[in-house]
């Protein structure tokens, strides 16, 4: 049998990778879990963290919400960790994305649009100091600038445009 992680984030990779017949509903999994794996301490682990949403052992089947806390975030897709405007500006600490397995805890073996991504954060929270103002309104940071025009930067981009190599070295 397999060992079964004990953090909220390490669990739900974990049972991505290995449920079989998975389906996702917002910031939940379901699935059956296959027979290698104890059916009965994954439902007591998931319990314990409070992810477990339902279970039904007699199908081995079992649902779990996605950690969400700032020890580590679950995420389908970059697109879905940049849907919240602030996390387009301050990324989280510790994260892992799915689509393309890739889990971040502060290394330097980044993908390129991650590192990409890490650049415009980092050039974003830069701009913010040289801010004449900065605006919070309706959950989205805008920098304005007051020199001769109003000049208003947001956070907004996409995810081709994280694409290209971005280097914000000075």
């Amino acid at each position: 049998m397999m060992s079964i992680p004990n953090d909220p984030l390490d669990l739900a990779i974990f049972l991505y990778q290995e449920l079989e017949s998975i389906n996702t509903l917002n910031r939940s999994v379901s699935g059956t879990l296959p027979n290698s794996l104890d059916y009965e301490l994954v439902v007591e682990s998931l319990d314990k963290l409070s992810l477990l949403v339902s279970e039904d052992q007699s199908r081995r089947e079992i649902e779990f919400s996605l950690p969400t806390q700032d020890s580590g975030i679950f995420f389908f897709s970059l697109q879905d960790m940049l849907r919240v405007p602030s996390r387009r500006i301050t990324p989280p600490k510790r994260f892992y994305i799915a689509d393309i397995e890739y889990k971040h805890e502060n290394d330097n073996s980044d993908p390129e649009i991650i590192q990409n991504y890490f650049a415009v954060a980092q050039f974003f929270q830069l701009l913010k100091c040289a801010a004449d103002y900065v605006s919070n309104e309706g959950g989205v940071t805008s920098l304005i600038f007051l020199q001769r025009d109003k000049l208003i930067i947001t956070p907004d981009y996409s995810i081709d445009d994280l694409q290209s190599k971005i280097d914000i070295t000075v």
